[in-house]
């Protein structure tokens, strides 16, 4: 009964944020709104519903995620934020050619405090962005591989959605990559006050 009860609410409780961000992302993407009101979110709040949410994402593409965030309090839309988040590990996850990664696949995302601000990086050991196409990963409709795009029915959108929402924390989305070494993507956001 009380799993029943706990399976419930997570199923309420994702409805209706999914119900809050497709009206923010259709606010983002459609009407070019750039304000957004950030408000003060604890990492610990950001690793709990990260976590709960990519848990099983990475475990659909045989990834393991690990969360590691220092505590610190920053400035975040927590939708927006929880969607970006998401939408980088999922990147990870699916960045694994079979049989050649370790079989853990690991997808990590750590928060570490740095002057500039709070530092997220989102990390994969996977197959890597190509250097000619790694400026151009943000644009929209652009895909460095077709064949992943279509494997995993993409449309390129999710890395220029992901810049669009690190644009509204006041940050730029950056990417490292090599080529079959894996690639991080990171952003720094600010602290509350």
């Amino acid at each position: 009964e009380e799993g029943r009860f706990r399976c419930a609410d997570y199923i309420f409780t994702e409805g209706r944020r999914l119900e809050r961000l497709s009206l923010k992302l259709l606010e983002l993407m459609v009407l070019h709104r750039q304000e957004f009101e950030l408000a003060a979110l604890d990492t610990r709040v950001i690793r709990e519903r990260l976590t709960e949410a990519a848990g099983a994402l990475a475990k659909k593409y045989g990834a393991a995620l690990s969360c590691d965030l220092a505590p610190a309090r920053v400035l975040a839309e927590p939708d927006l934020l929880q969607t970006l988040l998401l939408n980088l590990a999922d990147n990870a996850a699916k960045a694994y050619l079979p049989g050649e990664n370790p079989p853990e696949r690991p997808v990590r995302v750590i928060g570490r405090r740095c002057p500039a601000g709070y530092r997220v990086d989102v990390a994969d050991e996977g197959r890597g962005i190509p250097r000619e196409a790694l400026s151009r990963v943000t644009e929209a409709f652009y895909t460095a591989d077709k064949s992943r795009s279509r494997e995993y029915s993409g449309v390129g959108l999710g890395l220029a959605l992901c810049a669009a929402i690190a644009a509204v924390h006041g940050a730029r989305l950056e990417l490292e990559s090599k080529p079959g070494r894996g690639t991080t993507a990171w952003l720094l956001l600010p602290y509350a006050p």
